[in-house]
């Protein structure tokens, strides 16, 4: 769209934006633009005669130029941070949200305005009342590294999905909230009856939903992470299920203490590789594993391949391979759960 701007100096940019905001002259419904030496800032009214002495004395000139519509809506984080023009680019479009606690990653030009993110996150979203940076997952129990830097110093909270409660802490065990409809969906393939292990079941997101939607007979719900355990133990009696059986320890020794199972849930996308084989022995003669892993589009028949070829070396036919796409990681890794309908 065209529109009547203001070419500023950089190095005069905040100054100037802080006033046209001030004047109400900015046209916020178009995006601001900028190069090495400029910014270029619509304008939703041609200035006055004082203005215009000012933009003369700061080297400012009034153009056309065409903009882009801006994305942002009211309800968005990014309307409320105060920072420099040339960074509002980097600031992050999405984050995940865990019960009252925002986590995201904070990239590094914009290291030093953290605390201004998350004040405005608090601020734009009522419901809101923790926020910290993910510097990533940590060590073979799954737990995030975090800071938090804004609201309440709290990291403990309850998370809703599909009707259930889980109650966690997200600096002592690892939960997705990007995994619900996929918790969800997990929960309405179990038959009655059936016999479950929930290999790398953390606080129980797989395991209470399934519980909660399912006739499960019984469902074996392992982790390596004593606190994960201590939760789930919490969102048994939380949500009033009583058919879950948990077991802290690594999922290797936990299958030779249970019985034979109908089906297996493997979500530990880079890790579940190392234990693919303990789950062919650890499943009925027919039974049904949702393996997840993280792959790329290029990989993926390959990948199919070398299950099919694992599960053989086993006595097992795969009589379906279903390809669940949940999401990317990074632009060419994505989180996918395959799952597998084995006869033996």
């Amino acid at each position: 769209m065209r529109s009547l701007c203001a070419r500023i100096p950089v190095a005069q940019g905040e100054f100037l934006h802080k006033k046209l905001t001030d004047a109400k002259l900015i046209d916020k419904n178009l995006m601001i633009k900028h190069n090495d030496r400029f910014l270029f800032i619509p304008l939703c009214s041609h200035p006055n005669n004082s203005w215009l002495k000012v933009f003369h004395d700061m080297d400012v000139e009034l153009l056309e130029e065409e903009f882009e519509k801006y994305p942002i809506r009211i309800n968005d984080y990014r309307a409320n941070v105060k920072l420099p023009i040339e960074l509002f680019q980097h600031l992050p479009r999405s984050y995940d949200i865990i019960g009252n606690i925002a986590i995201l990653k904070i990239p590094e030009p914009l290291n030093d305005f953290s605390k201004q993110i998350g004040d405005a996150i608090i601020k734009t979203y009522k419901n809101i009342k923790t926020v910290a940076i993910d510097f990533g997952v940590k060590g073979d129990r799954r737990v995030r590294k975090l800071k938090v830097i804004a609201g309440v110093p709290n990291t403990e909270t309850i998370h809703k999905e599909y009707g259930i409660k889980l109650s966690l802490d997200v600096s002592k065990v690892y939960f997705s909230p990007r995994l619900s409809e996929e918790h969800y969906r997990i929960s309405q393939l179990v038959q009655p009856g059936e016999l479950v292990l929930d290999m790398f079941a953390g606080v129980g997101p797989f395991s209470i939903m399934i519980a909660k939607y399912s006739k499960a007979q019984k469902i074996y719900s392992s982790d390596i992470n004593k606190f994960a355990i201590e939760y789930l133990i919490k969102n048994i009696n939380l949500n009033k299920v009583s058919n879950i059986f948990p077991f802290e320890g690594d999922a290797k020794k936990i299958i030779r203490k249970i019985p034979k199972v109908d089906r297996i849930i493997m979500n530990l996308p880079f890790g579940a590789h190392e234990y693919l084989s303990d789950s062919l022995m650890a499943i009925k003669p027919k039974g049904t594993i949702h393996y997840h892993e993280m792959v790329s589009e290029a990989e993926l028949s390959t990948r199919t391949d070398q299950i099919k070829s694992i599960a053989q070396n086993y006595g097992f036919s795969l009589i379906s391979i279903k390809e669940q796409n949940l999401g990317s990681y990074s632009p060419s890794i994505y989180h996918y759960c395959f799952d597998l309908e084995l006869r033996k």
